[in-house]
């Protein structure tokens, strides 16, 4: 192996471990609680309070105090008599009998431990905070006060009601108000998770409380509630996304009780954030939740706030931006509502990619809501086997789409109108997006029920020659499709000219790519220890269906990442590896050489997945592949899993003989991976050939494997690829 190569393969030594045993999981609750001052003079009292949760049972709590005067700067809150917590030497826990509430103005005194704990000390030493920081206030920070109260209209000595609530009451306000907690809050999870024993923090709940007025998020807009009244207002958080971004700490917004003391809320906080991420793994996966009417609940409905509208805003130039923000204002200012329809919250790049739109135009306060239909499995074997597989020219030539499908079908679609959507999202939206083929059905009950404009989403390769030759069961499925489709509004096709039908007026048709969130934990950058703690999780799902682990960072190893579906290539990818193997067996050693992760994510409306998944699960136990089975790591694991794991990847592979528009190609080059696909579909409008990645001629599985054993070899032209 190059001597450059086998450097980039070893981890950070000061991100390791002194054994291989997993991070702990760990959850916590932050309760905020400010007292605005009502001498404009002088800061506002404040404190935070820290709740350790192991998914069972309470771990370890600490409450802090901001200090007068000194912004960002903390205080331990004074001792209290009689309380011992008792140590379980056994769990390694700190219990505490049930701990008195914290006052929110305690006299000053010397700074000590209140929980003889793992919680570190966020003043650090002693001499750390003068005494006289209690009552001398910062002039800076004084003369602030003074200007941000001018500005609130005098209301400089009242606390905030929802009667005297300034209109103006925006981000500069409640980021005043927050920003001093940012620092010490993440100073005590950055403390404690690298104090013995080392934990890896998964969510934070968090609760806001400002005169006593909690904070609240609905459909992504942030609330205070007083005396049973919500004023909405603006609020971009950044400590929100510092959590997300520094410490890899999924932020959920939940309301607590006021009344309750500071360490009960905190407490209260970290209970109810739990409920929000997936149970069936040890990581910061959120819970996918539908709803009434079978809503999806992106963000859980807007309370997972990791990032604000001005990290999205830093991506791009400021020209962009405006021109952005021109046609959001305009839609918003219209009150335009947006309504999509799919067949499954999870999955597939079309899942993603609502997930992500949905959280934007929220964030830009757009009125947008994600709708999809009641599952039914033999409706789903229509769709996929007859519809999405058919139009792509990858069906058997005895599947056809028969008039009992069509019964099946559209009973199907006008169940899930009328039962869900006819009432409510037909009649209060103005654009109505529908997904691709799988819903079509449910065009005719929108124009007998409302005057929405309705738009045909199309995110597959359209095999149009075999549609233009007609006579065959492409052209047969296509025109029983068009009959459903061909009065709609307008029609958005991946950038693929040629996969659009003849019959699609070009006067309504417009071309828009997919997208991915470079924000979302697919896309973000992982320091070295979080990456090898989802390499672990990675590793155990492998171990579990297959006995199988990678050998990373020892070995390097090459990626496809997809649905199990016919269209992505698997057998190919199997046979460019094998051939790869035989002739790179004698440049390296067996212990350096590189693995193969074939990892597929299964979707609701998708049942073919199972089966192509055990159709490649034989191939391997092929005769002719004995040879690479045992570094053949094929796990059907939930996709931010093996998202994170793609971060680690050497070369990512993309062997596609039908694609649309490949998302996972454009988060393989935001990730700075070669990337060595077939140049189908949309691919060869992602990669620059010879630039950041290889574009391959389809089937051509020998050119793969020579491209991948110039990539593994010579380091200079991995190192071009990696940055082009």
């Amino acid at each position: 192996m190059p001597q450059q190569l086998r450097s980039r393969l070893q981890p950070n030594r000061t991100h390791q471990r002194p054994n291989s045993a997993p991070l702990s999981s760990l959850y916590v609750g932050i309760e905020i609680e400010v007292s605005t001052c009502p001498d404009p003079g002088e800061p506002s009292d404040a404190a935070f309070c820290v709740y350790v949760h192991d998914g069972f049972c309470g771990v370890d709590f600490a409450t802090q105090k901001l200090a007068k005067g000194r912004r960002g700067s903390v205080i331990e809150p004074p001792s209290i008599d009689g309380i011992d917590p008792d140590i379980d030497a056994e769990m390694g826990r700190i219990l505490v009998q049930d701990p008195p509430p914290f006052a929110i103005r305690p006299d000053p005194a010397p700074s000590r431990t209140r929980v003889a704990s793992k919680s570190p000390s966020l003043s650090g030493r002693s001499d750390s905070l003068p005494s006289e920081a209690s009552s001398a206030g910062d002039p800076s920070l004084a003369a602030d006060a003074r200007a941000l109260y001018e500005e609130l209209g005098g209301i400089a000595c009242q606390k905030l009601t929802c009667d005297n609530l300034p209109a103006n009451m925006n981000q500069r306000l409640l980021d005043r108000w927050i920003r001093p907690f940012e620092d010490p809050v993440i100073d005590w999870l950055k403390r404690y998770t690298r104090s013995p024993p080392t934990t890896k923090i998964q969510v934070a709940g968090i609760g806001i409380v400002i005169d006593g007025q909690r904070l609240s998020i609905e459909r992504s807009r942030v609330g205070f509630t007083h005396c049973s009244q919500t004023m909405y207002i603006d609020l971009n958080v950044s400590l929100f996304s510092r959590l997300w971004f520094e410490l890899d700490i999924l932020p959920i917004v939940v309301t607590t009780d006021v009344k309750g003391s500071i360490d009960e809320r905190a407490c209260s906080a970290v209970r109810k954030a739990i409920l929000f991420i997936n149970p069936h793994l040890s990581a910061n996966i959120p819970r996918i939740n539908v709803g009434f009417r079978h809503e999806v609940e992106v963000d859980g409905g807007g309370v997972i706030r990791f990032c604000n509208v001005q990290d999205y805003r830093r991506l791009v130039p400021d020209a962009t931006w405006q021109v952005l923000k021109q046609r959001c204002d305009a839609v918003r200012n219209k009150r335009i509502s947006i309504s999509f329809f799919n067949s499954t919250p999870v999955g597939g790049g079309v899942a993603i990619m609502r997930h992500s739109i949905v959280r934007f135009m929220s964030l830009l306060g757009i009125d947008v809501h994600w709708y999809v239909a009641k599952p039914k499995p033999e409706v789903f074997q229509i769709t996929k086997h007859k519809f999405h597989n058919i139009l792509q020219g990858v069906a058997p030539k005895d599947v056809s789409f028969s008039e009992h499908d069509k019964a099946l079908y559209e009973k199907w679609c006008a169940v899930n109108a009328e039962r869900n959507w006819v009432s409510g999202p037909f009649g209060s939206s103005d654009v109505i997006v529908i997904d691709d083929p799988q819903l079509i059905g449910i065009i005719p009950h929108i124009r007998c029920r409302s005057k929405s404009k309705v738009v045909f989403r199309c995110h597959i390769q359209v095999r149009n020659d075999l549609i233009e030759q007609g006579n065959n069961e492409t052209a047969r499925v296509w025109n029983y499709i068009w009959d459903h489709i061909k009065d709609v509004d307008g029609y958005i096709w991946h950038p693929i000219p040629e996969s659009v039908p003849s019959c699609v007026p070009r006067s309504k048709l417009s071309f828009f790519p997919a997208f991915m969130d470079p924000l979302d934990g697919l896309c973000k950058t992982l320091t070295p220890s979080t990456l090898e703690y989802y390499l672990s999780i990675f590793n155990r799902l492998a171990y579990d269906r297959m006995g199988k682990r990678l050998a990373f960072p020892r070995r390097p190893y090459i990626l496809q990442l997809s649905r199990f579906d016919p269209s992505k290539g698997i057998p190919d990818v199997i046979e460019a590896y094998s051939e790869l193997r035989k002739r790179i067996e004698s440049v390296l050693p067996f212990s350096e050489l590189p693995q193969l992760v074939i990892a597929g994510i299964g979707a609701i409306d998708d049942p073919q997945g199972t089966a192509i998944y055990d159709e490649t699960l034989l191939l391997l136990e092929d005769e002719q592949y004995q040879d690479i089975f045992s570094d053949v790591v094929p796990p059907a694991a939930v996709r931010p899993v093996v998202e994170r794991a793609a971060v680690a990847c050497h070369i990512y592979l993309q062997l596609s003989i039908r694609e649309g528009f490949e998302i996972k190609v454009t988060e393989a080059l935001h990730k700075g991976k070669p990337v060595v696909a077939y140049a189908t579909g949309g691919i060869p409008l992602q990669i620059q050939h010879g630039v950041n990645g290889y574009l391959i001629e389809t089937g051509n599985t020998g050119q793969v494997t020579d491209t991948l054993f110039r990539l593994l070899t010579d380091d200079e032209d991995w190192r071009k690829r990696a940055t082009g």
